[in-house]
């Protein structure tokens, strides 16, 4: 009979708090930046194996040029630094693991495309 074993998240609230700046740069283009940070919704020794949430410090840039016509574009990206998710996990049948993962990056990149009819 399989081991099954249950466990308790024990997740708690987080906060957030972000600063962004956007920029016209003249009648038809402008740009815009912003910083972000999430706190972990888990302490080091609730956090499990298979969802390693930690901390995300986020950094994100874009580009916008709107046309004279009914034109437009947009182009941007964001860098997640994802924590090193300390584990501290008992397993079933005893034992437990313990370690960190590598701290992660993670590029969003993106793009849109508008023509109004």
């Amino acid at each position: 009979m399989p081991v099954v074993m249950e466990l308790d998240r024990n997740w708690e609230n987080t906060w957030y708090a972000g600063i962004a700046l956007r920029r016209q740069l003249g009648d038809y283009h402008g740009f815009s930046v912003g910083f972000s940070y999430d706190s972990s919704p888990v302490e080091d020794v609730d956090r499990t194996l298979d969802l390693p949430v930690d901390e995300i410090f986020k950094l994100s840039a874009a580009y916008v040029w709107q046309g004279k016509r009914k034109f437009d574009f947009a182009v941007g990206g964001t860098l997640l630094l994802v924590g090193d998710a300390r584990i501290n996990q008992p397993m079933p049948g005893g034992g437990q693991v313990v370690g960190e993962f590598d701290t992660n990056a993670i590029l969003l990149l993106g793009a849109t495309l508008r023509y109004l009819f």
